[in-house]
């Protein structure tokens, strides 16, 4: 094998052994697409569901109120439900009255399967008083959210649930193998150039 040969062979080498250690085991971005997720709204507490139904997440808004999905209905209409990639959304519009205080009175969603699991939500709300993260819960597939006592401040108001996803893991030891053969190759073609 001549010299260019041989520092072709080298370079080959060290960017497959990098690259096939440094990708091993990325997994794609956590989504919710796809997914077939519930949403259960409970009144007067956890026990209680008073309208459930279950969606395919998908493009566009999976349950719009009033209509024939599970959930309208059960709270002064109209409202949209909607699933994104990583983000669940509620708005309601043309009302003002307030949600009322019992134990519990709000909305449940599960099935998400999101990626390695959920490890953190942020909030983000408008034409809403008293509504923040302390009344937000989850688990590693699903999020509850309870409005009780949040005023409506606004004609037009709304929340938005954005997920975060448990970091997955890297399976080091399967890129391994991959990489001591690169070294090998890269000691190999050094030992080589040594000798001629």
């Amino acid at each position: 094998m001549n010299q260019a040969m041989s520092g072709k062979f080298l370079a080959t080498c060290c960017a497959t052994s990098f690259a096939a250690f440094a990708f091993a085991g990325q997994a794609g971005a956590a989504s919710l697409l796809g997914d077939t997720v519930t949403a259960d709204y409970f009144f007067p507490d956890l026990s209680t569901s008073i309208g459930s139904d279950s969606f395919v997440v998908g493009a566009g808004v999976e349950a719009s109120c009033p209509g024939a999905s599970g959930i309208c209905g059960i709270l002064i209409e109209p409202y949209l439900l909607d699933f994104g990639a990583n983000t669940i959304s509620f708005a309601q519009f043309g009302t003002r009255v307030p949600y009322a205080g019992p134990a519990f009175n709000g909305w449940v969603f599960t099935g998400l399967d999101f990626g390695s699991g959920i490890s953190g939500v942020s909030l983000s709300s408008s034409g809403l008083s008293g509504l923040d993260m302390s009344d937000v819960s989850f688990t590693a597939d699903s999020i509850s959210i309870n409005l009780q006592d949040v005023a409506l401040t606004a004609d037009q108001n709304g929340w938005t649930l954005t997920l975060s996803e448990i970091p997955a893991q890297i399976p080091v030891p399967a890129a391994m193998p991959l990489l001591l053969t690169g070294l090998g190759a890269i000691g190999w073609a050094s030992r080589r150039r040594r000798k001629s």
